[in-house]
């Protein structure tokens, strides 16, 4: 196994015993999903399922017709599943060993000690710009990207190197993507939730103590000094789904969820969401 693939696994056997822990950040994923507008048996997918530690299976297995998991390790999916548990449970459809990048094999081949050429970033800027998805039945009436699309570009942090000259050419066409791929992933009139990541206590120590109503102004200060997640600033997002035009034609009732606290582990992390529909 790669170092790339191994270290994400680990990573998720490192944070599987953290449901507790995940409360807080677990009652606001499903305040979103809750509040989407899904039509009688509908269909839910979640990108990223990895855990569940931010998901409650039996409530959407409850709701939903069907629930998608779909996750690069399918080890943590299924630990998720038998742990909360609902192994028994009809709706719930597991979907492991999902490259949800387009280039992941890719990028596990390479090392910021032995620069790309162009030639090679041109490639996966080709093959992330044009990645249709993994193989899903879908569309679905509810597409959830929960706190993925960081680990994705940390891979390509990991593997290209953020001082690589096209560095950010990688990132852009990683993150636009994965934009992209969850309005493919929706029925006309489905609901969107994009929930990500965007600073954590490694560089803003402050999130660990500030008051939760000072947290939307701590998160914007951080913002402003340039201290956010490679490709994740809040405000570009937001131009994004409102102005890009691949992104922004396709959909509509954008809503921008206020930042809130992810305990996770040793550390703590800001996120914030968009919920929205495509058109």
């Amino acid at each position: 196994m790669n170092q790339l693939t191994l270290q994400q696994r680990q990573n998720n056997a490192a944070s599987r015993d953290h449901w507790e822990q995940a409360a807080s950040h677990r009652q606001r994923v499903m305040q979103l999903i809750d509040s989407a507008h899904a039509r009688p048996n509908a269909r839910l997918c979640v990108l990223g399922a990895g855990n569940a530690n931010d998901l409650d299976l039996a409530r959407l297995a409850e709701r939903f017709a069907e629930v998608h998991l779909v996750d690069l390790d399918d080890e943590a999916l299924a630990a998720a599943v038998e742990r909360q548990p609902v192994a028994d449970q009809a709706a719930l459809r597991r979907h492991g060993d999902c490259d949800l990048s387009g280039v992941w094999p890719q990028l596990e081949q390479l090392t910021p000690d032995r620069p790309a050429s162009d030639d090679e970033v041109d490639a996966l800027v080709a093959a992330a710009s044009g990645f249709a998805g993994p193989t899903l039945p879908g569309p679905f009436d509810v597409v959830v990207s929960a706190c993925v699309l960081s680990q994705l570009i940390n891979a390509v942090v990991v593997s290209l190197g953020e001082t690589h000259p096209r560095f950010v050419d990688l990132l852009r066409a990683v993150r636009n993507r994965h934009l992209g791929l969850m309005i493919d992933l929706l029925v006309p009139g489905g609901t969107g939730i994009f929930i990500t990541d965007v600073v954590s206590t490694d560089t803003a120590p402050q999130l660990q103590t500030v008051n939760p109503a000072d947290l939307s102004k701590c998160v914007a200060g951080l913002i402003r000094d340039g201290n956010f997640f490679h490709g994740l600033n809040p405000k570009v997002l937001r131009a994004h789904f409102e102005q890009d035009e691949a992104i922004a034609p396709r959909v509509d009732d954008l809503e921008f969820i206020d930042p809130w606290l992810w305990h996770f582990g040793p550390r703590a992390y800001a996120v914030v969401a968009v919920k929205f529909r495509r058109v």
